[in-house]
């Protein structure tokens, strides 16, 4: 019972930090949370042990449980993890990936094209690159790429994407799958890597619009 609160605990509060509900730089304690969430103190000093670990907040003496921050170096520590992680993914393991999948991701972003939800797309994309990080086999791909994608759900959540933003990549992921349905992996690769460059652009500079606004 008591390792299940703890779970319930730990799930809660990371969804809220994802989610944003608990903000980038906040400051929050045991006794709020313990109220708020309806947990003793066990299972949330054990969630946040967890959470820091993580690297979703930090636990500073006499301030109290901070939740991290987000900057622009964060940002780019994540993307370049990405590219690595997805690059290598598809170049040794796409050929792996059922071919079924890849058309229906294709159909995907064929009716995406005016991108009336860029959220959705963000969504879709992120699945793309979990499924050629599952189809390597590697258990520490997947998990790595699970904690880092902690990041990119927090920064979905924080900024406002525009569907203009986001115009050019429905045609180039279609690309992607092309390639990989072609048996081309080389090719696949260089267009993952294209997609996660615009990717990381687009989120960059959704972020510093965000940054300027909140310093104003």
């Amino acid at each position: 019972m008591e390792g299940s609160l703890k779970n319930q605990a730990y799930y809660e509060i990371r969804q809220r930090i994802l989610t944003c509900e608990y903000a980038p730089g906040a400051i929050l304690n045991e006794a709020f949370l313990c109220e708020e969430l309806s947990f003793s103190r066990t299972p949330v000093r054990d969630a946040l042990s967890r959470l820091e670990h993580e690297h979703l907040l930090r636990i500073v003496s006499k301030k109290g449980i901070v939740i991290e921050n987000i900057t622009l170096s964060d940002i780019g520590n994540y993307f370049e993890v990405l590219l690595r992680l997805v690059q290598t993914a598809v170049q040794d393991s796409g050929k792996n990936v059922n071919s079924q999948d890849l058309l229906i991701f294709r159909q995907y972003f064929s009716d995406m094209t005016h991108l009336d939800d860029p959220y959705k797309f963000c969504s879709i994309l992120s699945s793309v690159f979990t499924v050629f990080m599952e189809e390597t086999g590697n258990p520490y791909y997947v998990q790595m790429h699970e904690q880092t994608e902690y990041l990119e759900q927090r920064l979905l959540n924080l900024l406002d994407l525009s569907s203009g933003a986001l115009a050019g990549f429905p045609a180039r992921c279609i690309d992607l799958m092309d390639a990989c349905l072609a048996g081309d992996y080389g090719k696949a690769s260089v267009q993952a890597k294209e997609i996660i460059r615009m990717y990381q652009d687009v989120l960059t500079v959704s972020f510093l619009k965000w940054e300027r606004e909140e310093r104003s």
